[in-house]
């Protein structure tokens, strides 16, 4: 039967994996788009009902501008964008998990495939919504 994959080199794989989870937190764009909205919303119908002219005018400068903020760098994709890399880092996580209890004949496939979705995880990486992209094929 042949060996397994060496352990440290496994424990090392997890850091990497763990490393490309922490780079996509989604939480600051999905404040920052949430916000945006809301306040974009709340300043449109201020500027709806503001008696003032000038008031109005401003409510609406500032929906105006927040919506083509939101817009021109796409939070919400970037949001969504983040949200799925983190998930696919994690499913990767967790296919490093499941190579440990595999028999010994299996993991290095297993770790194949592990090694397959890392290198197409990095291949997205450079995808960010509202910004340059990478090659797809590399």
């Amino acid at each position: 039967m042949a060996a397994g994959p060496d352990p440290d080199a496994l424990a090392e794989l997890q850091k990497v994996i763990i490393l490309g989870m922490k780079r996509h937190q989604p939480r600051l764009d999905a404040w920052s788009y949430n916000i945006a909205t809301v306040v974009a919303l709340a300043a449109t119908s201020a500027a709806t009902i503001i008696p003032y002219p000038i008031w109005a005018k401003v409510a609406a400068a500032v929906a105006t501008f927040l919506i083509a903020t939101t817009r021109a760098m796409d939070l919400g994709g970037r949001w969504r964008w983040r949200w799925e890399m983190r998930m696919g880092y994690q499913m990767l996580l967790d296919s490093t998990d499941e190579i440990e209890i595999l028999p010994d004949d299996e993991k290095p496939a297993a770790l194949r495939k592990v090694y397959a979705g890392l290198k197409d995880m990095r291949r997205r990486e450079g995808n960010i919504p509202g910004t340059s992209t990478v090659p797809e094929k590399i």
